[in-house]
């Protein structure tokens, strides 16, 4: 209900995801990203506020990509998740999608 406005851009603005893409570029075992995400992934629709399906498996985010990102705020029950190339921001406790970017991942 506290963000039952929310809309896709309003965390992972146009200038953070072209910071968070250019922070994924350099370092960053892409070839390991993508076989790591290959073994699972998830069939999501990206919607802000939806609901991440029970049914669907949660990708696991390689270190190297989380020492990469900037670490979201403990207690918050907020995660990194990736749905194919595309970077979710998910809320564990109420399953739901808080923003994404797309095309994260080269």
């Amino acid at each position: 209900m506290a963000r039952s406005s929310a809309k896709h851009g309003d965390i992972l603005t146009p200038a953070i995801g072209d910071l968070f893409r250019a922070l994924l570029k350099p370092g960053v075992d892409r070839a390991g990203i993508a076989e790591e995400l290959s073994e699972e992934i998830p069939a999501v629709a990206l919607k802000v506020n939806a609901e991440y399906p029970e049914a669907q498996p949660f990708t696991s985010v390689p270190t190297t990509v989380l020492q990469a990102l900037p670490r979201l705020p403990k207690g918050q029950g907020l995660e990194y998740r990736f749905v194919q190339r595309h970077l979710v921001i998910l809320d564990t406790r109420a399953h739901l999608v808080v923003d994404f970017l797309l095309n994260a991942l080269p």
